[in-house]
């Protein structure tokens, strides 16, 4: 005896059943895409830290080099007597002082770097140099730019997405369950020497499955299906907002930053000048030894107000790029 059924109006809830299977592995890619987000943050936040140490000790070899200049000078005149001991003594201790800052700054770097090669499992002594871009890329300078590369990186929004197709797959499914089960069947039978019987016999029909009364299950269960679908629908919408949202704060937070950090540069390179131009006065004996050490603490000022600018620089670019959603 044999029987094959061919379902038929079953194949829309298995075509539903396919789609939700899908958006399941759907969502399961968006949570590894933020982690993966998640990485490339902290990996972005520590080359931020390696760049402004960098710039700290490019600041810092400056400023020894000064003084260096500053001690050879003041040596010459300590021989002539034209500066006081104490003042030779005032500018040996700022310059051993500026070496120690060196040293400190050379051993975060170090550290730093060893700890980047860490998180991305190379070798803790491998060499490498962090190469500053300050250049804004074109989503950096226009904010409906932005905000398109957000709506379409953002996992956030991808999962709000999904989620509300998954809702809506799940109310059409258990609307498929008023579509009655019509399969396609074919039954063959043989009764080899049995004399009452036939000796085979086949049977080909359809087969009808259909539970017409089911005291309102599957209607309460289609407007609960139906009203979490517009919940998904509006939490969509909330998460689309929400981005557009940090998009545009960050965006701002990031024009203000470029903005101060142009700005403290320039104060910075009008300082440095200033003290060019007074340690050639000061080799010229037209300036005291007071004026040039007052000049090199203008110095040391505007350069930790630039140091703290481009801090505030690379934060709001890495809370900008995780705006953005990237991964690299």
């Amino acid at each position: 005896m044999g029987q094959a059924l061919q379902p038929g109006s079953q194949l829309w809830k298995i075509h539903l059943d396919l789609i939700s299977s899908r958006i399941r592995e759907d969502l399961a890619q968006q949570r590894l895409r933020q982690k993966r987000q998640e990485t490339a943050q902290c990996v972005r936040q520590l080359y931020d830290q390696m760049a402004q140490t960098q710039a700290q000790i490019e600041s810092a070899e400056a400023e020894e080099k000064t003084l260096v200049e500053l001690q050879g000078e003041t040596d010459r005149r300590l021989v002539d007597l034209a500066v006081l001991k104490s003042e030779s003594f005032d500018v040996r201790a700022r310059l051993s002082r500026q070496r120690h800052q060196l040293v400190k700054l050379r051993d975060s770097s170090k550290t730093q770097k060893e700890s980047f090669n860490r998180l991305l499992a190379r070798d803790l002594e491998l060499e490498f140099s962090v190469e500053l871009q300050m250049l804004p890329a074109a989503e950096e300078m226009n904010l409906a730019a932005a905000q398109k590369l957000a709506l379409r990186q953002r996992p956030e929004i991808q999962d709000a997405r999904l989620q509300t197709r998954k809702a809506e797959t799940e109310l059409r499914r258990e609307r498929a369950e008023y579509v009655p089960d019509i399969s396609a069947g074919f039954t063959y039978a043989a009764f080899p020497n049995v004399s009452f019987l036939p000796q085979n016999f086949a049977v080909a029909g359809f087969v009808l499955q259909w539970q017409p009364f089911d005291w309102g299950e599957k209607r309460h269960k289609s407007r609960s299906l139906r009203d979490a679908a517009q919940q998904a629908t509006l939490a969509e919408r909330d998460a689309e907002q929400q981005v557009l949202l940090e998009v545009n704060s960050k965006f701002r937070a990031l024009s203000e930053a470029r903005m101060l950090l142009d700005t403290t540069a320039l104060v910075q390179q009008a300082q440095r000048e200033t003290l060019r131009e007074t340690m050639n006065r000061y080799a010229e004996k037209a300036v005291l030894l007071s004026d040039a050490l007052q000049q090199q603490g203008a110095v040391v000022q505007a350069d930790s107000e630039y140091q703290s600018a481009l801090a505030s620089f690379w934060k709001a670019k890495a809370d900008f790029d995780r705006a953005l959603g990237r991964e690299y």
